[in-house]
């Protein structure tokens, strides 16, 4: 971003694209367990969920409920569960590595297969996504992936097309301000968050407080691996006949 942010090494080689994901195989054992663990309302599984409960709690029943979604970057099915509990009717995942999912209601690919398939019209829009601690690591080589600097943006630019219009995003992404530790994850202030959202509509951020807990002095010292990751809610208004929807951060997001 031109040195306006700052910027720290913080390297990982965890490249697995063209290989099996970490968890290569979902069986319905596992899935029926942590489905339970959700009914139990536990709050941790990958992280700390309890702002997933939330989010899902205030607009599952109208984004998710008897819907079709897409969860990107899920090396285990925790999101895919939540999902699943919260009424959705098929889930597809997108993740690096190839994934083997043993229970009906979820299917998966690695992004080349996606990608041909969608553009072949066999993947058809979704009605929502989920994605949590994934996109700010899409460009950065951490997994494999080719370097791209504005590989997070052009992720979310394709979920336009990806998601129809209408539908929904829940985004949980590290925040509440701009900075890259190189090559682990971008965190995101109002700087890149704007760019990030650009053609979303901002419906909410979970825990409500959240731009609040950023400006915290213990939260402004960055820890190295030590992250606040809110849960965005967005709707998608590409398309959209009430184009007065269309909104930025700006209003809600001030430094």
């Amino acid at each position: 971003m031109n040195g306006i942010i700052s910027i720290r090494e913080f390297y990982f080689d965890n490249a697995y694209l063209g290989g099996s994901a970490l968890t290569s195989v979902w069986s319905l054992d596992t899935i029926n367990d942590l489905r339970a663990r959700v009914r139990a309302r536990q709050t941790y599984f990958n992280y700390d969920s309890s702002f997933v409960y939330q989010a899902l709690d205030a607009h599952g029943k109208k984004a998710v409920s008897s819907r079709r979604g897409l969860v990107i970057g899920s090396e285990k099915p925790w999101l895919e569960v939540f999902l699943l509990e919260y009424g959705a009717d098929h889930v597809t995942t997108l993740e690096f590595g190839a994934i083997i999912s043993q229970h009906p209601q979820i299917r998966t690919f690695t992004p080349a297969n996606f990608t041909a398939a969608f553009l072949q019209g066999q993947i058809e829009p979704f009605d929502f996504l989920f994605t949590y601690s994934s996109i700010e690591h899409d460009g950065l080589g951490r997994y494999g992936d080719v370097l791209n600097p504005s590989g997070d943006l052009e992720t979310m630019a394709r979920m336009l097309s990806v998601v129809k219009p209408g539908g929904y995003a829940f985004v949980g992404i590290p925040c509440c301000f701009d900075a890259l530790d190189w090559n682990a994850h971008r965190t995101y202030g109002h700087r890149r968050l704007a760019m990030l959202f650009a053609g979303w509509r901002v419906v909410g951020v979970f825990p409500a407080n959240a731009l609040n807990q950023s400006r915290k002095p213990k939260l402004r010292v960055r820890q190295l691996g030590s992250v606040f990751q809110p849960v965005w809610v967005l709707q998608n208004v590409m398309g959209c006949v009430e184009q007065k929807l269309l909104g930025t951060i700006a209003g809600i997001f001030k430094e």
